[in-house]
Formats: C-alpha cells, sequence, structure tokens
C-alpha cells in the first residue's frame, strides 16, 4: 500500500479506495477476526475501518509510520473498541504485530517472524521502566489512551507523549538489534 494510493482516498477518489480495499481487506479482515473472535461483528468492524479511512485519509502523517501501519492501528483499535463494548471488561491483547500479521505461508517466513518477536520482546524490556509501562497498557493489556490516563492518573497528553517516545526508542532499538544481527 503506497502512500501515494493513501493520498488519493484522501482526495475522495473512489477508484483508489477499491484499490486500497482489493489490497488490505484481507488482512485487515484477518486481523480483526483474530481479536473479534465473531465472524459477524468482524466483517462490521471491518465495514467501519475503510469508512473510516474514506472520511479520515487525510489524517494520515508519513512521519508516523507507514500507510500500512496506520490502517493496521486503525483495525486493531476498532476491534478492541468493538469488543470493549461486548465484554465491559479489560481485554489482554497481544502486540500487533502477533495479531495483525498476515498469515504465514511458510517455515521461513514463521522463523523470520519469530526472530521479529524476540527483538520486539528485547526491546520491550529495554526501554525505560514507565515507558515499558505503557506499552504494556496499550498493548498487551488493550487499554485506549484515555484508560491509561485514568488508571495511572497521568495526563492524557503525557500518556500519548509516552506512549509516542516509547515507540520511537523501540523503533531505535529495533533499527539496532536489526544492524547488529545482519553484522553477525
Amino acid at each position: 500500500m503506497s502512500p501515494e494510493l493513501l493520498h488519493r482516498v484522501a482526495q475522495k477518489d473512489s477508484q483508489a479506495l477499491a484499490e486500497l480495499y482489493a489490497e488490505t481487506a484481507r488482512p485487515v479482515a484477518n486481523c480483526v477476526r483474530r481479536i473479534v473472535r465473531d465472524t459477524w461483528n468482524a466483517e462490521e468492524v471491518v465495514q467501519d475501518i475503510y469508512q473510516y479511512v474514506w472520511h479520515n485519509a487525510a489524517a494520515y502523517r508519513h512521519d508516523r509510520g507507514t500507510p500500512a501501519a496506520w490502517l493496521f492501528m486503525i483495525a486493531r483499535s476498532r476491534a478492541l473498541d468493538s469488543v470493549r463494548r461486548s465484554t465491559r471488561g479489560p481485554v489482554l491483547a497481544i502486540l500487533d504485530d502477533q495479531i495483525c500479521g498476515q498469515s504465514l505461508r511458510d517455515v521461513e517466513e514463521s522463523q523470520s517472524r519469530a526472530r521479529a518477536l524476540e527483538l520486539l520482546r528485547r526491546g520491550v524490556d529495554d526501554l525505560p521502566p514507565v515507558q515499558k509501562h505503557m506499552i504494556s497498557l496499550a498493548f498487551f493489556d488493550g487499554y485506549s489512551h484515555s484508560e491509561i490516563a485514568r488508571v495511572t492518573s497521568v495526563p492524557l497528553g503525557t500518556v500519548k507523549t509516552r506512549i509516542r517516545m516509547a515507540l520511537a526508542n523501540l523503533r531505535h532499538i529495533l533499527e539496532a538489534e536489526t544492524l547488529d544481527a545482519q553484522a553477525a
């Protein structure tokens, strides 16, 4: 999925939305189904995701990640919201990469994915304690930013900043780990 395609969607190009849907619907639906675990509800969530993208594609910012990461963040968020509404309790979620990854086709991809997940786990462990706590609440416990603010008694803006900083630190840690692994 290219930034140009998302830009065309932001300009209300219905053909671009059709292309985006054709390119991403299957992995997005798989992501949602893994979280929601209800086919009927998952279909509603997927429809909601693409409606949101149609109306909010202009909100995508390339400096915060790839278009695919933006789309899967929306998918994960909408799916978790759906589960929260239906269960009215805390949601235990797995990292985005585990939940929203495309289905693996062969052993080589599986091994590569396992290495990436191990790097991710080590990266989270290397984060400063406050950032690690925020990431754990957001990605492992499935809390929204607002819920984290309420649970930790930290202002919402501070929660968002800490999570953003944690993700930036995690990105740097993972890049360094990847370079070290490639050099070895």
